[in-house]
C-alpha cells in the first residue's frame, strides 16, 4: 500500500483484535482502506468487510485468518477503469476475482482466480480461469486463458497449462496446448 494515515479502533489486542481500521493515502491520491475485524476464542480473525478504493478502482471482499492452523480464506473482487492506479506506479484495469483457501499446515488448498479482461502495466489477460487445489506439497494448478500478453513475450492465444506447485520445494509446469 502507499503511505497512508491510519485510524484504528481495536479491542482484544494483541491476540484477538476486534474493531475497525480506516486509512487514507497521505499524498494527494484519493486512496482509502476500510476493514472490519472480528476475532473468536479459537484464534480465527475474520475480516467480514474489506474495501480498498480510489480514483477509478475498487477492491472489495472478505477474509479469515487462522494463525494456529496457518490458513487464510479469501474472497476478493477488483474492478478498475482505464488509468486506475491502485498502488503507486501500478496501473490495473478490468475485473478479476480470487476466492478460496490457502494453507501451510497440510490442509487442502483450494483457490480460483478469474478475469474476463484484466491488464496490469505491460501484462494483460482475457478469459482467465485459474484453479489451484491440493495439499501444500502438491498443489495442482490449472490455467486457461483466451489470450495473455506481456511486453517482453508478446501475445499468446488459447493458453492452457497445468502443473504441480510444491510450496516446500521446486515447482514444475507442463503446457498442454500453446
Amino acid at each position: 500500500f502507499p503511505p497512508m494515515n491510519i485510524k484504528a479502533g481495536l479491542s482484544g489486542l494483541p491476540s484477538l483484535p476486534t474493531g475497525e481500521i480506516s486509512a487514507r493515502a497521505s499524498n494527494d491520491a484519493p486512496r482509502r482502506l476500510n476493514a472490519q475485524l472480528r476475532s473468536s476464542e479459537d484464534g480465527a480473525i475474520r475480516i467480514p468487510s474489506l474495501s480498498y478504493a480510489g480514483r477509478g478502482f475498487d477492491l472489495d471482499g472478505s477474509a479469515q485468518i487462522n494463525a494456529g492452523r496457518q490458513t487464510v480464506n479469501l474472497d476478493l473482487r477488483y474492478e478498475g477503469e482505464n488509468g486506475a492506479e491502485p498502488w503507486p506506479g501500478i496501473n490495473a484495469e478490468g475485473a478479476a476475482t480470487a476466492k478460496g483457501v490457502l494453507s501451510r499446515d497440510g490442509a487442502l488448498n483450494r483457490m480460483s482466480v478469474s478475469a474476463d479482461a484484466f491488464a496490469m502495466n505491460d501484462f494483460s489477460v482475457s478469459g482467465l480461469n485459474l484453479t489451484a487445489e491440493g495439499p501444500p506439497g502438491a498443489v495442482r494448478v490449472s490455467i486457461d486463458a483466451a489470450a495473455l500478453e506481456t511486453g517482453a513475450v508478446g501475445e499468446v492465444s488459447d493458453l492452457a497449462a497445468s502443473g504441480v506447485v510444491n510450496a516446500t520445494g521446486p515447482t514444475t509446469l507442463r503446457l498442454n496446448k500453446f
